[in-house]
């Protein structure tokens, strides 16, 4: 069974997830949006992505 959940790249402080200040220290992570639509609409053409989660199949398959 392959299951599929919408993500979406984001950069956000490690520290403090909600934190959006200007220059402060960000990584790149995923975040699931599990309602099945994307994220949101913006410029960025890359930051949102379908990510396959296999659940008992190989990964030749």
């Amino acid at each position: 069974m392959i299951e599929q959940i919408i993500v979406a790249s984001r950069g956000r402080n490690p520290n403090n997830p909600s934190d959006r200040t200007t220059g402060a220290p960000t990584e790149q992570r995923l975040e699931p949006n599990l309602d099945g639509v994307s994220n949101t609409i913006t410029t960025v053409q890359k930051d949102n992505y379908v990510l396959e989660i296999r659940n008992g199949v190989d990964a030749d398959e």
